[in-house]
């Protein structure tokens, strides 16, 4: 028998906005702030329909999406006008989104969003964003998780499931969590309201965590050329952009997840009055059901009547916010939801070990990948009971692996570690000198390290502590 956790993909839904990407840097703008930061990039004036005093309240929102549509009201003349107002604003928030996000990779991430991707990962989570930039795909390459199933590292690209495509269909797509971005992203581009979908495409991600690059203009006009940024407005479900397949396909995803989850949290993320198709989907796909709604925002309540306002008489709303600021929030949440995640790995290992003792006698390790890895030389449970600290060699090479174990006490088993854990302890790698990682997941591997044979790996959420400074 394989012991593998999470056997199957959870149901979690998480939706991600501008205060998820503000918890990251605070170079990262916020909705109205972006907004008023674009009119003047863009040139415009207040009388250019442009509020005085800028926007406030999430404004913008609303402002673009009247913008983007022609409206009834209007003249053929004025909604010319406002898609030409709609056009020049829109590509100024693709270059202040790009100026602030390339001022953000120029310093490392906090550490949390390596716990984040890592367990986002290990529990097969759906991330729905409403973010245009790539933040998340640039922790995606500096976490770099290990799928143990494909024996692959799973890359950014294999978490948006290669949807929208590039410039050739992967082959193969590894087991990881899905990264639905629902309205556009800074490296999508399309031919304006091509309705076919097959302009659509994704570009590369320029640079990388630590080190930005600009992007190469040249070679994306010569390999998408006559394309602009889609970049999807707060709107109707009418709009051009909603049209072609990708999209629906993307958004038909969110709502089948959306109808599965149990939990959905909303991670620094409102529901935009102005956003119509959001609201739609969310009454559709969750009324009726026992829901348990989590808001993670510095000021909850707000968010908390628009969930209300939705109608969903079943749902659990969970507020877990009112700090200073998102980043604390935020902070808060990725570690619960990491430490909740290794709780249920103990749960799991000691009832596995109930019902089934094939595995009971297999060695552990801890390991970040195939490559390298840790044996377990004992396990502690810490005074108060919450946590069961796993004493970790290494990580370190295959060879010098190999040695180490042949002077050390034996690797603890599986077995044993049960007869020390309780169901729900945090489960918690101590390496040397490299500081503690907590465990989320499960898998049983032949190992291509020094370890030979079959062993139970214990999968860290956080970052590999070979890569110093990289998460």
């Amino acid at each position: 028998m394989a012991l593998m956790f999470p056997q199957d993909a959870c149901n979690d839904v998480i939706i991600i906005g501008a205060g998820f990407s503000r918890a990251l840097s605070a170079s990262m703008p916020l909705t109205d702030e972006l907004g008023n930061e674009s009119v003047g990039a863009a040139g415009l004036g207040t009388g250019e329909r442009v509020p005085i005093g800028g926007f406030t309240g999430g404004r913008f929102e609303e402002w673009l999406s009247r913008l983007a549509e022609n409206q009834p009201d209007l003249s053929d003349l004025e909604n010319a006008s406002n898609r030409v107002l709609f056009l020049r604003v829109t590509g100024a928030i693709h270059d202040v989104l790009s100026r602030r996000q390339a001022v953000t990779l120029k310093e490392r991430f906090p550490s949390w969003i390596s716990d984040f991707v890592g367990t986002l990962h290990e529990r097969r989570s759906t991330v729905l964003s409403f973010n245009y930039d790539n933040l998340l795909e640039y922790a995606i390459g500096a976490r770099r998780p290990w799928s143990w199933s494909a024996r692959a590292v799973v890359e950014w690209d294999d978490v948006v499931n290669d949807l929208p495509p590039s410039m050739g269909l992967a082959a193969s797509v590894p087991p990881t969590f899905r990264l639905l971005k629902l309205h556009g992203s800074l490296n999508w581009y399309w031919v304006a309201d091509d309705a076919s979908g097959a302009t659509l495409s994704r570009w590369q991600l320029p640079g990388a965590e630590g080190q930005p690059m600009p992007d190469d203009h040249e070679r994306r006009h010569r390999r998408l050329p006559g394309r602009v940024p889609f970049l999807v407005p707060p709107a109707s479900s009418k709009s051009s952009y909603y049209r072609n397949p990708i999209m629906r396909e993307l958004w038909q995803q969110s709502a089948r997840a959306l109808r599965e989850t149990h939990r959905l949290i909303l991670l620094g993320y409102s529901i935009p009055s102005a956003d119509f198709v959001v609201s739609g989907v969310l009454r559709d796909s969750l009324g009726g059901r026992a829901v348990r709604v989590e808001i993670i925002n510095p000021e909850p309540d707000p968010v908390h009547r628009r969930v209300d306002s939705l109608g969903l008489p079943e749902a659990q709303v969970v507020e877990n916010g009112g700090g200073p600021a998102t980043l604390d929030a935020v902070e808060r949440f990725v570690t619960s939801y990491r430490d909740d995640a290794s709780g249920e790995l103990s749960t799991f290992i000691t009832s596995t070990l109930q019902r089934e003792d094939a595995v009971r006698d297999k060695p552990l390790l801890v390991s970040w990948s195939s490559q390298w890895a840790g044996a377990v030389l004992g396990a502690t449970p810490t005074p108060d009971g919450s946590d069961v600290i796993l004493d970790v060699e290494g990580p370190t090479s295959g060879s010098v692996a190999t040695a180490r174990r042949e002077s050390q006490a034996s690797p603890l088993t599986l077995g044993e570690l049960v007869s020390v854990i309780s169901p729900g302890q945090r489960l918690v790698a101590r390496t040397n000198e490299q500081g503690e990682f907590v465990l989320v997941a499960a898998a049983t591997q032949f190992c291509e390290t020094g370890y030979a044979g079959e062993w139970q790996v214990l999968v860290p959420a956080g970052q590999d502590p070979r890569r110093p400074g990289e998460g």
